[in-house]
């Protein structure tokens, strides 16, 4: 049993690479529960490959610049700090 699965049609797309699971719904005790169901066999260590659905890539493509400029902005304040440190040690030397 697993907790993770990713999508072989995602960004990282590799050539012959196919997803081996998908998603069931089914009710348990008037709940419904969500599970990653293999299509063909998964031996051990091999990776669990679901569609994430359409929906999830048409979002990820429109707020992609808005990870990429907070990516930016950490990458910027990291920079920062470090110079920060830096001329705090220089100082007491």
């Amino acid at each position: 049993m697993g907790r993770y699965a990713n999508d072989a049609r995602g960004i990282g797309r590799v050539s012959g690479l196919t997803n081996n699971a998908q998603y069931e719904i089914k009710r348990r005790n008037g709940e419904q529960r969500v599970f990653i169901v293999a299509t063909r066999t998964i031996l051990p260590r091999q990776e669990v490959f679901v569609h994430y659905g359409d929906d999830y890539w048409r979002y990820l493509e429109k707020t992609r610049h808005l990870f990429l400029a907070r990516e930016r902005e950490k990458r910027r304040e990291y920079i920062a700090r470090k110079k920060k440190k830096n001329n705090t040690v220089n100082l007491q030397v």
